[in-house]
């Protein structure tokens, strides 16, 4: 009799971590990253290729490119988010996504208010905002941290992407009203 069959999952490594060697996760260690970084871009550095061919030369600067695209993708959370999501096929195109009604309503409350805002110039209102939307991203932070500890690109962990892809799209929601908001910020 043959024992039962396991099978063994693959997890695919996002380019960017592989060329770092680091384990995918969504809260990587900024130290780690940096240490990492400095060390492949001192290797890579066009300025240690100066007297090869220019073929070699290009090469060189295709690939110290390629490093900082990389550092500054996974050394910033939005840009991390975005590719990681779409490494895992978890975004569809720009606009396209669906969003909780009830935080889109929360939302349009607050774009109201800062409507209000654009007819007269009220300080203790626009306090009133930035609280309620630094308490939103607060709280948003806060419901996705589990999915950024348990994600690590295994298939057993895919599902912590649904989280955070919420996370990303209603922080993303939220900048562009704090960006709306600034503009009527006090003097």
């Amino acid at each position: 009799m043959v024992g039962p069959v396991r099978l063994r999952l693959t997890v695919h490594i996002p380019p960017y971590y592989e060329l770092f060697g680091l384990p995918v996760r969504l809260d990587p260690d900024p130290e780690e990253l940096r240490r990492r970084f400095l060390a492949l871009n001192r290797s890579h550095h066009p300025d240690r290729f100066t007297l090869e061919s220019e073929e070699k030369q290009a090469e060189a600067l295709a690939r110290a490119t390629e490093i900082n695209r990389a550092y500054q993708t996974i050394s910033d959370e939005n840009a991390r988010l975005r590719y990681v999501l779409s490494w895992y096929g978890e975004l569809g195109e720009e606009g396209q996504e669906k969003m909780d009604p009830e935080f889109l309503m929360e939302m349009m409350e607050a774009n109201e208010k800062i409507a209000e805002l654009e007819l007269e110039s009220n300080d203790r209102a626009f306090a009133d905002i930035s609280n309620l939307l630094a308490d939103k991203e607060k709280e948003l932070r806060e419901s996705v941290l589990p999915s950024f500890s348990n994600f690590d690109g295994s298939p057993e962990t895919r599902s912590a992407l649904k989280n955070v892809k919420d996370y990303f799209l209603k922080t993303r929601y939220l900048l562009r009203i704090r960006e709306n908001l600034l503009r009527f910020a006090p003097d």
